[in-house]
């Protein structure tokens, strides 16, 4: 009994399957696609602020700023509980405005500055004015983002 046509087309096909550099160049092509596809801007914008690096630029700028008000946080309130809250709260409200890649962006950004910020002695000190200072210089000078 002859074999079905269907058959021989997988026979053909799996013979000369594409190699795996190309099929890694396809991989990242549709994930690019994919990422430019689902980043987008809201037409209620300023027309300044509607291109998509814009997004990036404020998701890298953002998470800056949330350290900052979280240092000031935990400098006024004693045993500040929430570190990671503010930066959660940035990551959200720039991927309902510049969607996934922006985002993303401020995801890697917040956890690479949160973890500076919770690995330091800030956060850990006895609560004294001269532990807090020397705290805050000690990280200012030896974090790689304390310093820009």
């Amino acid at each position: 009994m002859p074999a079905s046509p269907s058959a021989v087309d997988s026979a053909a096909r799996s013979s000369r399957e594409t190699p795996p550099p190309l099929r890694i160049l396809r991989a990242w092509g549709a994930g690019r696609r994919w990422l430019t596809h689902n980043t987008f801007t809201l037409s209620w914008l300023p027309e300044r602020w509607r291109h998509p690096l814009t997004g990036y630029l404020v998701a890298v700028l953002l998470p800056g700023v949330a350290l900052a008000v979280v240092m000031l946080l935990a400098e006024v309130l004693v045993g500040f509980a929430f570190p990671a809250l503010l930066a959660t709260l940035v990551v959200a409200l720039i991927a309902l405005t510049w969607g996934v890649g922006p985002s993303l962006a401020a995801t890697l950004v917040g956890v690479a500055i949160l973890a500076g910020l919770l690995l330091s002695p800030l956060l850990h000190l006895n609560e004294t004015a001269l532990g807090r200072s020397g705290a805050r210089s000690r990280w200012v000078c030896t974090s790689p983002s304390g310093a820009s």
